[in-house]
């Protein structure tokens, strides 16, 4: 059983989950927006997160610290400047009575802009502004047509699909690295990242960081992980997949189809 919950909108891309559960769906086309859709009857709502609009792709959260939850958009744009959304009212209250339905379509946030400082090719430092302008023209520069992002242990991974680069920023200390994601059977634009694995709390837990690739023939979804893959193996009815990775402690996936 299925239903629709959103309606008249326009291109919706990658999105992103909330912390209290609900879905939040990004608009890809000029002066797009960005709603949030409740799956247990509140509907859905415009929320503040795309401030002026934009070519919207997916969207990220780091709640360490609960009470002031801080949101992060990519925008899949040649300037697609990188926004930072943070809620300053209406949070605690909002937590202690369990409505979290007014958070982010509610007053009381402010939206800045990724600006990075490169020391490197592959290195550098970053800032949150409050310029527009600052965070198109660093987008523009360096990290063009943002596409997916994730948030895990105090660093925010993004991809670029033009330059086919992976940015990984450390939030607490304010530095960044960049690699490319053009190797092996990974050839295409990469487009949505997520990870599997890893608690966002527990920096010592390993993960993998999976891309969806975008354009080509032959995308595929390819898995980035600092050990060894082995034991893969089907059942005989080809509807189980089993695939195990070596870590401690290491972890056995049952991928299945119907």
């Amino acid at each position: 059983k299925y239903e629709k919950l959103l309606s008249n909108t326009r291109r919706n891309c990658g999105g992103g989950k909330t912390p209290w559960g609900t879905w939040l769906t990004c608009e890809e086309v000029y002066g797009g927006k960005i709603y949030e859709v409740d799956p247990w009857g509140n509907g859905f709502q415009l929320t503040r997160l795309g401030d002026s609009g934009g070519y919207f792709e997916s969207v990220a959260y780091d709640n360490r610290n609960v009470g002031r939850p801080q949101f992060f958009v990519t925008e899949d744009a040649s300037n697609g400047a990188i926004r930072r959304y943070t809620k300053l009212e209406a949070v605690d209250n909002a937590f202690t009575s369990g409505n979290n339905w007014g958070i982010l379509s509610s007053s009381g946030g402010t939206t800045d802009y990724l600006v990075i400082n490169p020391t490197s090719s592959s290195i550098g430092s970053f800032y949150w502004s409050p310029s527009i302008s600052a965070g198109r023209e660093s987008a523009q520069k360096y990290f063009s047509w943002n596409e997916g992002i994730d948030f895990r242990a105090g660093k925010l991974y993004i991809t670029t699909k033009k330059d086919k680069l992976l940015y990984i920023l450390d939030l607490d200390a304010g530095i960044y690295e960049r690699s490319s994601t053009e190797s092996g059977a990974f050839n295409n634009q990469p487009d949505q990242i997520a990870h599997l694995i890893a608690n966002e709390n527990n920096s010592n837990v390993d993960d993998i960081l999976y891309f969806c690739e975008d354009g080509g023939s032959d995308c595929g979804v390819h898995g980035t992980y600092d050990t060894e893959t082995t034991g893969l193996a089907f059942s005989p009815d080809k509807k189980h997949m089993y695939v195990s990775f070596q870590s401690d402690p290491g972890h056995i996936f049952d991928i299945t189809r119907e």
